[in-house]
């Protein structure tokens, strides 16, 4: 039977086929008159309501629909139909290469039978979007597809159908003919009982269909509907086994009656994977038993592992989905009723949902995989919860916080962070839409989840036995010559002594404090630094009270920066911490051997402090601890002043690092130097250095996370070996693992894994690493077993040979040396010779710690050996009449003042893109230059400027395709390399700011062009607050460069102004909802006072509707004619805003008014309020009377005639509101703020003919208000301005304002200087029109210079 089948349908597909070839070769002039659709069988009155009906012309010729035609029969997989109006219908193929085409009936007709016998075609949607549709479209629509057998995927998306029951009975009927067909989905019509039968009979019939997709609106169906419709479903004889997916949308009142046949299909249900459910509606009640009966349910159900709820209507203050997680939580036994379902998502578009059962059920549960939490969770403290409930969970791997609007802040990033060090189940955090991926700091996340997969040891470990840890890291760092070296020296000795004492044992030569430290007469003060200058680091071990610590002496020269940088600990789960204690010696500066104050004291300490924080890992339980040791101390000891100041700027530095650092409350001051009367003073000072440091490390280790046992016995088992084998540095892995055999737990052997032991002794190996007892890397089989060898004898000895020994300097030549010299280099080297250190090893491990890069075989680079800064250049010379483009981008940390990009993350830089980027690569100091994809590209570094990354780059390509190349193989790499935990700065933010393009063209130097940059964020929020996309950016004027503009789009890209621009068109249609909402208000709006001020003074402010219309079309026609591009989007825009002008001009005269002595300018007339104080930089404009709030700031806008504008840093002055007056006056600035950010949304400054009048607020230092009644830059891009005041201003009000403003402006500046103080305004008087102005000094000094205003006095009396 089966063979005939196959038969029929093979000789049915070769003869259709055939003759279509055979049709499509005749002449245009010979095509049939017939317009029966080939291989599509229709009613013989059918036929003759299409003959009748049919128009006699096409719109393609005959050659576009062969080609289309073949495309369906041979090549496409893709097909859109669109049934339009006129009986028009158009096809597109979605991904193809075939052209479109449109056609009537009569290609209607061959096109299905193209469809019927196509081998190729894979899925296809249909779009209704006209209701005049014929039933012979359906109808042939439906035999078309009946017949097909290579569609598996179809869509039918209504948005103006024909009749309900011709897609009901289309839908049924492919379902029951068609036996290939897998994915149905029914988009945007109107189910009713009748079609709910009509698919249940369908599914009780098909048995290939594997997704069904329901988007109607289902609240057509009454109980009767529903059971109809889940009946195929729920279970029972003839029930649908084979469908895998069902999606549909539950609606209305009468999803009241579904909630029982919806429990009973998903407890009755055996074949169904997926369930997605979307409730839609205000009907909480509902919503709550459709989930509480799923969740019911699910403690029957043994197959669904996906189920997706989706709440579509506002959500009261209830949780809601209490009753879903009754399955997931196991009972008083410990059993799970569920353990099937693997994958739950829950989403909510209009509101947030309450979390409390959520964090609960994920406290406990032992079988879900996978949460998505998608639009559902606002609130910081919320997501912390969230996050928390993690931490002992052990089954979770993905955790997906798509668009929650609380996953935002420090506080929330910490502890992702800090649930990644006891969570190691989890594998993937998604942050897409949320706060922290617009920031930046996703990639950290994404950095530390890439370290683990790549490191995904844990599960090999998992169920072995834990332990507190007792290992710990301390390091020294701060300024050369401080008194490091001293410090650890004498904490050494101070242990030694101690345990003396505890064994009550004296040794011969106990006194070794006079022998370290006593000097010879004869040797100079220099040569004294010289040989006391730590190279490298020096590694010490020591242990106390149970903690095995190693304390890390790190060199204060900056050549030795870029190695420092990758010891710096990164706190992980194997149980390691540390602290650091910053060295200062606060009387004299050894760089340039003079005394200093106390501001080089904080500069200096500043610079460490921002070191510490910006190379750990940020956590928000483990934050870097820091002790702060002022040296030297008898030099300065009886300055008390000195004492007094010092500790006031670290109490200073204490506060700015709230929240990033932990400080020791106690500031050491120790002696330096050990003459013998002070001995004693200096080990009791030192010693409550040394026990602060211990009880820190006890407390921190108390409270990381549990390490395996077995990593401790080997760290002992090392110990012993090292002290048994001091002179071997390096061990193959082969050699390290005979050591961890002697460690039981490591040493193990499964048949069935025979890795396993290998794994295991890995993972105690990188654990080791990260306490700090020797490194390794696994992709790297050599252990280095003694630390302080490779970074002090070896590391240190090489950079100080390479860098410092002017005999060596013709040995390297910028940065390159040979193979055989650095050979030659060690060979004089005492650990070198003694441990027999070979030559490939150490640089397998520069290679490996990005210190090197091979230039060829027999040639390396050291990039921190670089001395010469050279001289910026393009790779390529510079020809005349070449078009270059010059884009430029600046990569600065978020946190400039906390954080930076430490001096030893470039070179690591240089490493790391030539590893990608080799053509025509060429360092030097603090810069690349490379060719990349034809692009010229330059990366200079400016470290003591203001530690940030330039990326320019000069190309012949469209700046579009320049900008793709910048970002996607420059920028998105560096961004890479400084979230990485190891060779990056991980607690760094990096912002990306656009560079002037003429600072790229001329390669203006990196001083100079500093602050000739503009945030990304900031230009396009910009744009946004002023709803223009034609926006200028003015750059500043700084020599060697004046003032210039550039258009914002062009600055910001293709990608970017579109997405500016869809958001812009939403923000608009938003407005033109709340005017159409609130129409009824605006004949209201005309009783504002319009009689306060003469017609002819508003002329600067009030025009006519016809000069608004006439003035938009002249610039219209202009941008059409210079951006060809952005034409369709600006007419876009351009017509939200037409139909918005006329509601707007109504509103025009709602501006505050000015009485007579407003008119005659003898006061500035533009004021408004802010709530920020003084000392603050948040500066939030006041919309109403807060709560609690009794006083403001008055501050006034500069009158320039080019636009009005904030003036930075305005002092103002405080006033005290309570009063009726004060209440009207802000009532009158509110209607002021509402035209001025209605006006600038809608582009009326321009159309209007105002050209900048209007102020853009956004350009001001105004920040989001957390308080209610307050209004920052982020909600001048949302309608928080555009909801009108709730009370109009009458001419009485608005008159009491304006007198109480008077009033105030006389009892607060008495005088000239005053006002000019208090507001920074002068006022002037226009040469040209005479009119009148209070303008800031920048304008004034401008004016000045153009001789086109005159100064007058500005007596307010």
């Amino acid at each position: 039977m089966v063979r005939w089948r196959d038969f029929l349908f093979w000789f049915s597909f070769w003869t259709w086929k055939a003759f279509l070839v055979r049709m499509f070769t005749k002449p245009p002039d010979s095509r049939d008159e017939g317009h029966s659709v080939t291989g599509v069988a229709l009613s013989g009155d059918e036929q003759g309501d299409v003959g009748q009906e049919t128009q006699t012309s096409v719109d393609c010729g005959r050659g576009s629909l062969a080609k289309f035609l073949d495309g369906i029969l041979r090549e496409e997989s893709i097909l859109d139909l669109y049934f339009e109006k006129d009986d028009r219908v158009s096809y597109r193929f979605r991904y193809g290469g075939t052209p479109a085409f449109d056609g009537d009936r009569d290609s209607f007709n061959e096109i299905m039978g193209a469809i019927a016998a196509s081998t190729t075609l894979e899925r296809i949607d249909i779009i209704f979007n006209s209701s005049e549709g014929k039933t012979c479209y359906t109808k042939g629509l439906t035999e078309a597809l009946s017949s097909n057998r290579s569609v598996k995927e179809v869509a039918f998306k209504v948005y103006g159908a024909p009749k309900r029951e011709d897609i009901g009975r289309m839908v049924s009927t492919i379902l029951l003919n068609n036996e290939f067909l897998e994915d149905v989905s029914l988009w945007n019509s109107v189910l009713d009982n009748e079609g709910a039968s009509l698919l249940r009979n369908a599914l009780h019939h098909n048995r290939t269909l594997k997704r069904l997709s329901l988007w109607p609106n289902l609240n057509t169906l009454d109980e009767e509907g529903w059971k109809m419709l889940l009946e195929p479903l729920s279970g029972g004889d003839g029930c649908n086994n084979v469908l895998e997916d069902f999606r549909f949308t539950p609606e209305g009142p009468e999803c009241r009656n579904g909630n029982v046949h919806i429990g009973n299909m998903v407890r009755n249900n055996t074949s169904l994977r997926k369930v997605w459910i979307r409730l839609a509606g205000e009907d909480h009640e509902a919503h709550t038993n459709v989930i509480s009966s799923i969740g019911e349910a699910l403690c029957f159900n043994t197959r669904l592992s996906q189920l997706i709820l989706h709440l579509d209507g506002s959500i009261e203050e209830m949780d809601i989905l209490g009753g879903l997680f009754t399955s997931l939580v196991p009972d008083a036994q410990g059993q799970q009723p569920n353990t099937t379902l693997k994958c739950l998502q829950l989403s909510s578009r209009y509101g947030p949902l309450k979390c409390d059962s959520l964090i609960s059920m994920l406290r406990s549960n032992t079988s879900l995989i996978e949460l998505k939490c998608w639009d559902m969770i606002t609130e910081a403290e919320d997501v912390v919860q969230l996050l928390d409930s993690l931490k002992g969970n052990k089954c979770l791997e993905i955790l997906d916080l798509f668009r929650c609007k609380g996953v935002r802040g420090e506080r929330v990033l910490g502890t992702i962070m800090d649930l990644l060090l006891e969570n190691h189940h989890l594998k993937q955090i998604e942050l897409s839409g949320t706060p922290l991926n617009w920031d930046g700091s996703a990639q950290i996340v994404e950095a530390e989840l890439e370290k683990r997969a790549k490191n995904d040891l844990w599960k090999v470990v998992e169920g072995m036995a834990t332990t507190t840890p007792t290992s710990g890291r301390v390091f020294l760092c701060g300024e050369p010559y401080a008194g490091k070296t001293t410090l650890v020296k004498t904490i050494m000795e101070i242990h030694s002594l101690s345990l003396l004492r505890k064994e009550k044992r004296r040794r011969k030569g106990l006194n070794i404090t006079k022998g370290l430290f006593k000097r010879s007469e004869k040797t100079t003060s220099d040569e004294r630094k010289a040989e006391e200058r730590t190279r490298g680091i020096e590694v010490h071990h020591l242990s106390c009270d149970g903690i095995d610590m190693t304390i890390w002496d790190m060199a204060g020269q900056e050549e030795y920066h870029a190695f420092h940088d990758l010891v710096v600990p990164n706190l992980s789960g194997n149980g390691s911490c540390s602290s650091f204690i910053l060295v200062c010696d606060p009387q004299t500066d050894h760089k340039l051997r003079q005394p200093r104050d106390e501001a080089d004291v904080e500069r200096e300490l500043l610079y460490w402090l921002r070191f510490i924080a910006s190379n750990t890992r940020i956590s928000e339980l483990y934050k870097p601890h820091v002790t702060i040791v002022f040296t030297h101390f008898d030099k300065w000891c009886g300055d008390d002043r000195l004492c007094r100041r010092i500790l006031e700027k670290v109490g200073g530095l204490k506060q700015k690092f709230k929240g990033l650092l932990e400080f020791e409350e106690k500031v050491y001051m120790i002696n330096a130097t050990l003459k013998d009367p002070m001995i004693a003073t200096f080990k009791d000072s030192v010693d409550d250095v040394f026990k602060a440091m211990v009880d820190h490390l006890k407390g921190l280790l108390s409270r990381v996370p549990k390490t395996i046992e077995a990593c401790s016995q080997l760290q002992q088992v090392v110990a012993k070996w090292i002290q048994a084998n001091p002179n071997q540095l390096f061990l193959s892995w082969d050699a390290f693992s005979e050591i961890c055999s002697q460690v039981k737990d490591l040493d193990v052997h499964d048949d069935s894994n025979p890795g396993l032991a290998d794994m295991r002794k890995r993972f105690a190996a990188l654990s080791l690493h990260d306490a700090g007892h020797l490194m390794y890397y696994e992709d790297f089989n050599i252990v280095v077993m003694n630390p302080h060898l490779l970074c002090h004898d070896i590391m240190g000895e090489l950079i100080t040979k390479c860098v410092m020994d002017k005999s060596n300097s013709e040995l390297i030549i910028n940065g390159c040396i040979k193979k055989d010299d650095l050979q030659s280099l060690l060979s004089k080297f005492p650990t070198a010779q003694r441990h027999q250190v070979s030559l490939h090893d150490v640089v397998q491990i520069m290679l490996k710690l990005k210190l090197c890069f091979e230039q060829s075989n027999e040639v390396v680079i050291i990039p921190a050996t670089l001395r010469d800064p050279g001289r910026l250049g393009w790779p390529f010379e510079t020809k005349a009449g070449v078009d270059y483009k010059y884009i430029g981008r600046r990569l600065a940390c978020e946190d400039t003042s906390r954080t930076l990009l430490s001096p030893g993350f470039f070179p690591r830089l240089q490493v790391y893109l030539h590893e990608k980027l080799v053509d025509a690569y060429k360092i030097k100091k603090n810069w690349i230059e490379f060719i990349h994809n034809g692009v010229e590209v330059i990366i200079e570094y400016s470290d003591s400027n203001g530690f940030f990354i330039d990326i320019m780059i000069r190309s012949t390509k469209n700046e579009d395709d320049a900008l793709d190349i910048l970002h996607n193989d420059i920028v998105n790499d560096i961004l890479k390399l400084c979230a990485n935990p190891t060779f990056g700065c991980p607690g760094v933010k990096l912002l990306e700011f656009i560079m002037r393009p003429s600072c790229i063209e001329n390669l203006i130097s990196c001083k100079a062009r500093r602050n000739q940059v503009v945030s990304v964020e900031e230009l396009k929020q910009m744009v946004l607050a002023c709803g223009n996309l034609e926006l200028q950016h003015t750059w500043p004027d700084q020599k060697p460069l004046k003032s210039g503009c550039d258009k914002a789009t062009t600055l910001l890209g293709k990608k970017v102004s579109d997405q500016l621009f869809i958001q812009l068109r939403l923000e608009l249609k938003k407005m033109e909802d709340i005017f159409q909402r609130n129409d009824h208000e605006q004949k209201d709006t005309n009783d504002c006072g319009s009689s306060l001020i003469d017609v002819e003074d508003t002329k600067p402010f009030i025009v006519t509707n016809e000069v608004l219309f006439n003035r938009m079309e002249r610039m219209e026609v202009g941008l059409h004619e210079r951006f060809d591009i952005l034409e369709r989007k600006i007419d876009e825009i351009k017509s939200i805003q037409g139909r918005l002008l006329p509601k707007i001009c109504t509103n025009l005269d709602a501006m505050v008014r000015f009485t007579l002595e407003f008119q005659q300018h003898k006061y500035p007339r533009l004021p408004f309020l802010t709530s920020g104080e003084k000392q603050s930089l948040r500066r939030c404009i006041v919309t109403q009377m807060v709560p609690g709030m009794t006083s403001y700031v008055v501050q006034l806008l500069c009158e320039h005639r080019d636009g009005f504008h904030i003036v930075h840093d305005q002092e103002g002055f405080e006033v005290s509101f309570g009063t009726e007056s004060t209440r009207k006056f802000l009532s009158a600035v509110r209607w002021g703020l509402f035209t001025f950010t209605v006006l600038a949304k809608v582009g009326a400054q321009v159309g209007g003919g105002m050209g900048s009048m209007i102020p853009n607020l956004a350009q001001g230092c105004l920040v989001l208000g957390n308080i209610p009644g307050t209004l920052g830059v982020d909600s001048l891009t949302i309608p928080s301005l555009l909801e009108k005041p709730d009370t109009s201003i009458s001419d009485r009000d608005a008159k009491v304002a304006q007198e109480w403003l008077i009033e105030t402006l006389k009892a607060k500046c008495q005088g000239t200087g005053d006002i000019q103080k208090a507001f920074q305004l002068q006022k002037v008087k226009y040469k040209d029109s005479g009119s009148v102005a209070w303008i800031c000094s920048k304008h004034v000094r401008e004016g000045g210079d153009h001789n086109s205003l005159d100064l007058l006095p500005s007596e307010i009396l």
